[in-house]
């Protein structure tokens, strides 16, 4: 699944095969509300083109759709633009997370149904790295440190808001 600048939400159909009920799906597209409302797509948009092109401002949706066709054009001329993205992008990912976390509560979905379907699709097992000294020394995977920050968000909750929605 991924979002566009502008709110666009795609999700594959291998992933909504994937998720074994409604709650799990909803996670996901709460996720990807999650990097709208944080504006994610936006600011990295917004990055490449000071970055790549030197654009410091836009003025109306032609203009941004033409130097949007010109950044994709010049992807090679500064790579390094696009490694600087990677950079931030764990960090956009717990944000997002957490966000989609609190829209599930509110929607009703059961928010646990979010880190459920990650560690399940990442074969985790629930493994959530050994802590300090294997982030230290790198033995923790980043799938696993955004699962444990995922459990962190469920743990942040109300235990009236930690519970599987009423579906009668």
């Amino acid at each position: 699944a991924f979002t566009l600048p502008g709110g666009r939400i795609y999700l594959s159909r291998k992933l909504v095969a994937f998720a074994q009920n409604e709650d799990e799906l909803a996670g996901v597209i709460a996720h990807e509300l999650g990097h709208i409302i944080a504006r994610h797509s936006t600011i990295d948009s917004s990055i490449l083109f000071r970055e790549v092109l030197g654009i410091t401002e836009v003025t109306d949706r032609r203009d941004i759709f033409e130097k949007y066709n010109r950044l994709i054009e010049n992807t090679a001329r500064k790579p390094k633009a696009f490694e600087k993205l990677d950079n931030h992008e764990a960090g956009n990912q717990n944000v997002a997370d957490l966000i989609g976390l609190y829209a599930m509560v509110r929607a009703g979905y059961d928010p646990q149904a979010q880190a459920s379907l990650w560690d399940r699709y990442h074969e985790l097992k629930g493994k959530t790295g050994g802590g300090f000294l294997s982030n230290l020394f790198g033995r923790t995977k980043p799938e696993q440190k955004r699962l444990r920050e995922m459990l962190k968000g469920l743990d942040s909750l109300p235990a009236s808001c930690r519970g599987v929605r009423n579906t009668a």
